[in-house]
């Protein structure tokens, strides 16, 4: 079972569904408890927030590996690996309202990130559909070695 279906609740052990799939559907599949704290964006929604992010006082959040955001990231993005959210929060907004707009490599390790931000009292975050990078690879916003 993929860390995707333990956070969506799927019961069967062995799903036998991909995390393509997982993410593809993870709007509808997502609980119920996250409505209220997580929004879903389109992946064009996303990218209109990403390149306006100073006019919408977004911050963007990466929260894949050292060398995953070292190899292509988001252009202004801060990389603060889900594993090390906790200790690295000042590295974060100061003011819990502010807008932060979440992403990794597949949506799994946002999701994460999503309620561990969600328990430290911020209160306006984003994801899009798959919060993947792959959905904005072909746009201008890309940064790649």
């Amino acid at each position: 079972m993929n860390i995707f279906c333990k956070l969506i609740g799927l019961k069967n052990k062995k799903c036998g569904i991909r995390n393509s799939f997982c993410i593809d559907r993870y709007r509808e599949m997502l609980p119920k408890d996250t409505a209220h704290f997580l929004k879903v964006l389109t992946p064009n929604e996303a990218y209109e927030c990403i390149i306006n992010k100073h006019l919408n006082n977004t911050y963007i959040l990466d929260v894949r590996n050292y060398s995953e955001y070292n190899a292509v990231h988001i252009k202004g993005a801060v990389n603060i690996p889900v594993e090390n959210l906790r200790y690295m929060y000042k590295m974060l907004p100061k003011d819990k309202e502010t807008k932060i707009l979440i992403y990794c490599l597949r949506g799994t390790r946002a999701i994460k990130a999503a309620y561990m931000l969600k328990d430290m009292g911020y209160k306006n975050l984003y994801i899009w559909e798959g919060a993947s990078i792959n959905a904005m690879l072909d746009k201008d916003i890309i940064e790649a070695k």
